[in-house]
């Protein structure tokens, strides 16, 4: 059961998130059917699971592959509202940098897996578009660009932004 909780207006995400590079290209992840935004893969933390067994688990769950490697490299506070609960969000994500062995299916430009009876897609963006494409947060794109040195937490507010 994943950690979120609700309560009259507001919702709270307790999430992972991938960073996965590929030379100067990142993996984004959309989903065509909810939102017209990208943002990194991963997903919800589920309850007694510790973030780095949530990273593992969601990117095994979307790309049907093992990192190789996991680095902790930052957590983003984020608020925002949901257009699609039409809720105020309230997010804790922590970002990881994962090498991944990629296969071919991966290498694609774009490509889709499915994953609760619902369609994933992704895409390899350069790393120096980001800016450019409605991706989300948006605050964080400084640090998947130049990812800090040590840990570190940010603190995001989007509430006048819908996601």
């Amino acid at each position: 059961m994943d950690v979120f909780l609700s309560k009259e207006n507001y919702v709270f995400k307790y999430r992972v998130g991938a960073i996965i590079k590929n030379d100067d290209k990142v993996l984004l992840a959309y989903d065509g059917e909810t939102n017209n935004y990208k943002y990194l893969p991963g997903g919800k933390v589920e309850f007694g699971e510790s973030i780095y067994q949530a990273i593992e688990r969601e990117i095994n769950e979307e790309l049907k592959v093992k990192p190789s490697k996991i680095k902790l490299l930052f957590a983003n506070e984020l608020f925002y509202y949901s257009k699609i609960s039409e809720k105020n969000v309230h997010e804790l994500c922590f970002y990881f940098l994962l090498d991944l062995d990629l296969n071919s299916e991966i290498l694609q430009n774009k490509f889709y897996t499915i994953e609760n009876n619902r369609k994933l897609f992704f895409e390899w963006v350069k790393i120096n578009e980001l800016e450019k494409i409605n991706f989300k947060p948006g605050q964080i794109i400084k640090h998947i660009i130049n990812p800090p040195n040590e840990f570190k937490i940010f603190n995001t507010n989007e509430k006048n932004q819908a996601h």
